[in-house]
């Protein structure tokens, strides 16, 4: 009998439209970080039952009166490939190509993001990058069964110049979240 011979990690790479075929997720972990990545463009990342965002972090690009949102909302050409320890997801349209990749740290607890922008016109653009998450820092089932109560608990600041959020404890919790 012949054996077929097994294809290296490296190697994995799938490809999605998540138009037609919106249900494809994939989890990325370090072991204490775990990333659940969907083809429509949300990302997820929860340290044990903690989980870090509602939505994950949503990216919109401005040129003049026009905001694009780097994830798949019906606009442009929309492709997500899922690979060994990353996802990249991929938006063309008009003028625009824009390339997100998201990995988890390889021993850090936390998730990274690069935006990439490419102008496929012929004309020079001014462009304004915005991100945003609404932070949790709790187990998901207590911000379902209380959004307004569990939100209370959320401070957040600039430090070194970036945004940090903090969840308060309540009662005898003693521990803080970052």
């Amino acid at each position: 009998t012949s054996r077929k011979k097994p294809r290296r990690q490296e190697e994995y790479r799938e490809t999605f439209n998540p138009l037609t075929d919106p249900w494809n997720n994939r989890l990325l972990s370090n072991g204490q970080y775990l990333l659940r990545a969907d083809a429509m463009g949300r990302c997820l990342g929860s340290i044990g039952e903690t989980s870090m965002t509602r939505e994950g972090i949503s990216f919109k690009i401005r040129e003049g009166d026009r905001v694009i949102d780097a994830c798949c909302d019906g606009e442009g050409d929309f492709l997500t490939t899922f690979q060994v320890g990353k996802v990249q997801y991929e938006k063309r349209m008009e003028g625009f190509c824009l390339t997100r990749e998201v990995c988890v740290h390889p021993s850090l607890p936390m998730e990274i993001h690069s935006l990439c922008i490419q102008n496929t016109s012929e004309e020079e653009k001014r462009i304004t990058i915005a991100a945003s998450a609404v932070p949790l820092l709790c187990p998901e089932r207590d911000y379902i069964s209380h959004p307004a109560f569990s939100e209370l608990f959320i401070d957040t600041k600039l430090e070194e110049g970036m945004a940090v959020a903090r969840r308060r404890g309540r009662y005898d919790e003693i521990s803080e979240k970052y």
